[in-house]
């Protein structure tokens, strides 16, 4: 019995319909069940560290946690070196205030992580 199937364009393919390719390793994308995120949490690390991206970092969503880091270095550096920057500090401490509303209320997209798992 054979367990690959060859298409149109000579490709082949395993059971599950996945393709086979030579030369690379072929990795699942999430064999096993995940755990959801605890909403609690993730509201926690918006108050106390969402300045730095923590709760985006926990969220999965990586990109708004490197920016609000990238904010936070970018106006810790001004404030080091006298530079009237300071409503950049404050903006992104209003972002984490709204964010952590958001993340309690289950609101604009935060009722999931960024895989896609609902919050408990």
């Amino acid at each position: 019995m054979e367990t690959t199937y060859p298409d149109f364009y000579h490709e082949e393919y395993d059971r599950d319909g996945l393709p086979i390719r030579e030369g690379r390793w072929r990795v699942p994308q999430e064999p096993y069940a995940v755990a959801p995120k605890s909403r609690i949490v993730a509201a926690l690390l918006f108050y106390f560290f969402g300045v730095y991206g923590a709760g985006n970092f926990y969220l999965h969503q990586t990109n708004r946690g490197a920016a609000k880091l990238v904010l936070c270095f970018v106006g810790l550096f001004a404030m080091v070196f006298r530079i009237e920057m300071a409503f950049v500090l404050m903006a992104l401490l209003l972002w984490c205030i709204a964010e952590v509303f958001l993340v309690l209320f289950g609101a604009g997209g935060y009722d999931r992580d960024g895989r896609g798992v609902p919050l408990t």
